[in-house]
């Protein structure tokens, strides 16, 4: 709005931004507007755990997440904030930018992609397994969930170990797909490797019968353990050598 005025006469005017005109005996009086400042707020985000689609305008259309699908191997969780952390953390959990929202057509390609997040014109892609949203709020960060790995199946003899299959010790056995070795009841045992229980022989001693145990008992169990002694050897049998 402005005002300009002659000796018998008025103007006003609507046109912000207006200037003056070099007309002589004309006054132009320039109403000044106030300058009005608007606070730069960001979104608020949905409350957790719900989520939303991008552009949504109220929490009416935030929704509950649903559990994941794994019937095709690829899902994803969303976490508040952007990508971040996990096992190799280094370059933003490997952040790759590209200004297009496909990244989620890119994740699910990926077999090294482990999250996203997408924003009106552009989009993120991380590497780091185990990342997670770093807490803030204007962005979303989808974590890509990937079925637990088939455990092992190891051959009869086998155990899964820390190296992969491994071979059972003398005096155990395993049958396949087991979880670890059984010991031979004794008083059997067995070569490493055995794979059933029928592989467990007697530990068989010509003229003696094996039993469960140290020898105790008999005619005369009160002395010194059955007639106990000692010896630092393993000469057993009747010819063994002379002790004298």
């Amino acid at each position: 709005m402005a005002v300009q005025s002659g000796n018998t006469w008025c103007e006003t005017y609507s046109s912000v931004g207006k200037d003056t005109t070099l007309e002589k005996m004309a006054v132009l009086s320039v109403k000044r507007i106030p300058t009005v400042w608007k606070e730069l707020t960001l979104a608020p985000h949905c409350p957790q755990p719900l989520i939303s689609a991008a552009g949504a305008t109220s929490e009416d259309q935030c929704y509950e997440q649903e559990e994941p699908d794994l019937s095709d191997g690829i899902s994803y969780k969303a976490t508040v904030g952007a990508c971040r952390g996990g096992e190799t953390p280094e370059n933003n959990a490997g952040l790759e930018l590209f200004y297009d929202t496909d990244c989620k057509a890119r994740c699910d390609a990926d077999e090294s992609c482990t999250g996203y997040v997408t924003g009106n014109t552009w989009c993120e892609t991380y590497s780091s397994m185990g990342n997670t949203g770093d807490g803030r709020e204007q962005y979303t960060c989808m974590v890509k969930i990937l079925p637990e790995a088939e455990p092992e199946i190891c051959d009869a003899g086998y155990y899964p170990g820390e190296d992969g299959c491994t071979i059972c010790e003398e005096n155990f056995y395993s049958l396949k797909g087991a979880d670890s070795c059984t010991p031979c009841p004794q008083p059997l045992i067995s070569a490493a490797g055995a794979t059933s229980e029928d592989e467990c022989p007697h530990h068989e001693v010509e003229g003696y019968v094996a039993t469960v145990g140290a020898c105790r008992g008999g005619e005369a169990p009160e002395d010194s353990y059955a007639g106990l002694e000692n010896f630092k050897d393993t000469f057993y049998d009747e010819e063994e050598p002379d002790r004298s």
